[in-house]
């Protein structure tokens, strides 16, 4: 059993910092097994020597790749139990923080008694000394669970290491991307320990499958971003120059970089095609653990090769929400192929074609979740509130709270058409955002002011391309304020909602974590 003393002086610093060793241990050795790989692609001699080393070189590759994944696993389970710790931690201070309140005492070994030093404790305090002391086992409790919990994990990470029985001799039928997560979540459930570890190591396809768990996602997608990453540098040693394979190799190693550490809490991968302008879905805290899952939709320009970008605002949502709540994972929803600019953005076919990916990862979110019931939000911003309002349209979200910035419409007339519930659509615009120009054509001869100098003029904007502005009073959603922005920067208004300290950061985290009392 945890006890009080345990509990608070759990060195959870220390938790991550194992982690990451692992983390680390995990890439090292990917690294390896790829360079092994491409060692065997290119022996140097031939004949019975070369034969027996190249025998001996691909036993060598399979033990570090059946090594990877149950690395990667004891890094995930290592930080999940740290955050456990934390939110167990932060319950036992907010009730000790509030024994102050009365003549309450918590003691050194977490027991709950009643001052009498002094002043007679009255009836108020007995019900808090009572309240207190159970939410003080409670947080024990939880702590207890975490302990369970995370010890089986770590007894499972390697199955296949302790057991060559019971799994199965052949390969094992995949259900095929774009099944119902629900079918795939009994599948995934129905397998062994050993099972799910080969299938991590040997299909990796199962990265991309919603509802397989996040961790195993997350292993399967590792495995095949190292992949591509060897990929591109034997590519890029048999031509330099090609610019193409320098930029995508440059996009690769910046999400390796995040996926590894880069100093910032772990990342989840939970989605990888690397295919075209390729696609991610990376989760800034593990979403089947989280309290609060915000899901972010990025506009036009958003790809594979500039992920960077995506990165930093994904990370700067993370830090605003967390503040408020640390059990937040934050989603990077990089799943869809958006328009390469402002001008193919006026075409609704990304939209259209991003639907059933958009509905199906939101379904796979509520059936791999784990414990109570997550907060669910999906934030569109700028050609990524049309992929939101399309979605929502024709396939429905499983959502507890819809937000768009920057939008040029969301192709509905009203907040109600989302099928969210009731007051729950928020939307925000900054004053000289360049996206208020975004009218269709037939809009420029109107008698009224010309909405090209909307920006400029910071006038406000009535329909737009996509259909009403959401952030209009009348579309009937609830608006929050933003940063007005600058009316000779209208283009980096537009790409400023993420900004450090701005008004719509703060919106954005206190409706992330459901604190609508202080949206303003």
């Amino acid at each position: 059993m945890v006890t009080y003393r345990q509990l608070t002086a759990a060195d959870t610093d220390a938790l991550r910092e194992a982690a990451a060793a692992w983390r680390a241990v995990a890439a090292r050795t990917t690294t390896t097994a790829d360079d092994l790989s491409s060692l065997l692609t290119r022996m140097p001699w031939s004949g019975p020597a070369a034969s027996n080393a190249a025998a001996r070189l691909s036993r060598v590759r399979g033990a570090l790749e059946a090594a990877a994944p149950a690395l990667e696993r004891i890094d995930q389970s290592l930080t999940d139990h740290a955050d456990g710790v934390v939110a167990a931690q932060r319950a036992v201070l907010t009730a000790t923080g509030d024994a102050g309140y009365g003549r309450v005492t918590v003691h050194a070994d977490g027991s709950v008694g009643l001052d009498r030093s002094g002043e007679r404790p009255d009836a108020g305090d007995l019900v808090m000394a009572r309240r207190i002391a159970d939410q003080i086992r409670g947080a024990l409790g939880d702590a207890e669970r975490y302990d369970s919990r995370t010890e089986a994990r770590l007894r499972d990470a390697a199955p296949a290491a302790r057991s060559r029985s019971g799994g199965w001799a052949g390969p094992l039928a995949v259900p095929p991307r774009g099944a119902p997560p629900a079918q795939v979540a009994r599948w995934w459930r129905s397998l062994t320990a050993e099972q799910r570890s080969r299938l991590v190591r040997e299909s990796p396809e199962i990265g991309r499958l919603d509802g397989v768990p996040a961790d195993a996602r997350d292993q399967a997608n590792r495995l095949s971003l190292a992949r591509e990453h060897r990929r591109l540098l034997d590519a890029l040693a048999r031509d330099p120059r090609d610019p193409a394979t320098r930029r995508r190799l440059a996009a690769v190693e910046t999400l390796l970089a995040r996926l590894n550490g880069d100093g910032r809490p772990r990342a989840w991968l939970l989605d990888l095609d690397p295919t075209g302008d390729g696609r991610a879905v990376v989760a800034l805290g593990d979403p089947d653990r989280a309290a609060n899952v915000l899901t972010f939709v990025p506009g036009a320009g958003a790809a594979l090769n500039s992920i960077g970008t995506s990165l930093s605002r994904t990370q700067r949502l993370a830090d605003a929400a967390g503040a408020r709540d640390p059990s937040t994972s934050v989603v990077l929803w990089l799943g869809y192929d958006a328009p390469d600019n402002a001008i193919v953005a006026a075409y609704p076919g990304y939209a259209r074609q991003a639907e059933s990916d958009l509905h199906r990862f939101q379904e796979g979110l509520r059936v791999t979740h784990d414990g109570a019931r997550s907060h669910n939000v999906v934030l569109g911003h700028s050609y990524g509130s049309v992929v939101l309002g399309y979605t929502a349209r024709d396939r429905g979200l499983d959502l507890d709270d819809a937000i768009v910035v920057g939008s040029p419409g969301i192709g509905v007339d009203e907040a109600r058409d989302l099928h969210a519930p009731p007051g729950h659509v928020w939307a925000g615009l900054a004053r000289h955002d360049a996206i208020k120009a975004a009218v269709r054509p037939t809009d420029l001869f109107t008698p009224h002011l010309d909405p090209l100098l909307r920006p400029l003029l910071g006038a406000p904007a009535g329909d737009l391309w996509y259909g009403p502005n959401p952030a209009d009073p009348d579309f009937g959603a609830r608006i929050f304020s933003t940063d007005p922005g600058r009316a000779a920067d209208p283009i980096g208004t537009h790409d400023g909602y993420f900004d450090p300290g701005s008004r719509s950061l703060t919106a954005i985290s206190e409706i992330a974590v459901g604190d609508y009392g202080d949206v303003r």
